[in-house]
């Protein structure tokens, strides 16, 4: 059985950017649902129509703690727009 987290953002944000605010993104939505035994389903709300470098590593950071970049989607999945979610997948290898 999979861990589905659903982010959630202000409507008034429509970009995702900074390394600080994806790291808060996770320590306050993600870090105590995230299940590194499990499948994690990340959900972007479609509000959302870009995302930067800076977020992900961010957001992904802590993370690196424990898995790999190249496990790192045996663990996670993405839900999102198909450009957020192409940018999400093409920034966790950067």
């Amino acid at each position: 059985m999979s861990v589905r987290i659903e982010l959630r953002f202000r409507t008034s944000i429509s970009r995702l950017a900074g390394n600080s605010y994806g790291l808060e993104i996770y320590n306050s939505q993600v870090k105590d649902l995230l299940d590194l035994n499990d499948k994690n389903i990340i959900v972007i709300p479609n509000q959302i129509e870009d995302i930067a470098i800076s977020f992900v590593q961010g957001f992904t950071a802590p993370i690196f703690e424990v898995i790999s970049k190249e496990t790192f989607f045996d663990h996670i999945e993405i839900e999102a727009s198909e450009k957020v979610k192409n940018k999400f997948m093409k920034a966790v290898f950067f």
